[in-house]
C-alpha cells in the first residue's frame, strides 16, 4: 500500500516550478504597484487560489466516490 501512495504522490502531486514569464511579470508588476496595492493583489491571488484548491478537492472527493460506486457494482456482480 505503501508503494501505491508513494507512486501516486511522485506522479501527481509534483510542484511546477515558477516559468520566466511569470517572475519576469510578477517582478515588473511588483516594482510599478503600491504597498496597498501589492497587499490587494495578494488577496485577490490568494482568493483565487483558495477557489482552485476547494474546486480540485471537490472533484476528486467526488471522483473519488464515483470510483468506488462503480467498482462496487462491478465487483457484485461477478
Amino acid at each position: 500500500m505503501n508503494s501505491t501512495l508513494q507512486k501516486i504522490t511522485e506522479e501527481y502531486f509534483t510542484f511546477r516550478k515558477n516559468s520566466e514569464t511569470l517572475q519576469a511579470n510578477r517582478m515588473r508588476l511588483t516594482r510599478k504597484l503600491s504597498k496597498s496595492d501589492k497587499k490587494l493583489l495578494l488577496r485577490i491571488i490568494d482568493e483565487k487560489d483558495l477557489m482552485i484548491e476547494n474546486t480540485a478537492f471537490n472533484n476528486f472527493e467526488k471522483g473519488f466516490c464515483m470510483g468506488i460506486q462503480f467498482a462496487f457494482e462491478v465487483f457484485s456482480k461477478h
